[in-house]
């Protein structure tokens, strides 16, 4: 699964280029989406190191889907990976809804991030 996942995989520079050089127009208040940070290019691609980080964990334990469907989530998830409490924070931030109205993520993707957070926050 993750030899698949490599061909996402872009070299930093390369994910930097993607980066747009203005920002879209702010969606109108009236919408709920109007609290979401619009969606960037590289946000799509996984990093390398979320690559490495990915490959670190035990097998039963790679978020594969999450690996696949939400790049973004895994690349936040592997960047502050090291540092206990700013993961146990990243988890919260990922599965609770303070906002409102999140679409949430796949039952799958969901089952790997409790599963992760149990390991990480659990575990050490």
């Amino acid at each position: 699964m993750l030899l698949k996942l490599l061909g996402r995989v872009r070299p930093p520079a390369e994910v930097l280029a993607l980066v747009p050089s203005a920002p879209g127009a702010p969606a109108p208040a009236t919408e709920p989406s109007w609290k979401r940070k619009s969606e960037r290019r590289q946000d799509r691609v996984l990093a390398p190191a979320t690559l490495a980080w990915a490959e670190q964990l035990p097998a039963e334990l790679r978020p594969t889907q999450t690996l696949e469907r939400y790049p973004w989530v895994a690349n936040r998830l592997a960047l502050g990976w090291d540092d206990a409490a700013l993961t146990g924070r990243v988890f919260d931030d990922l599965l609770i809804d303070r906002r409102g109205g999140r679409k949430g993520y796949s039952r799958a993707a969901s089952a790997e991030l409790v599963r992760l957070r149990h390991f990480r926050c659990h575990v050490d």
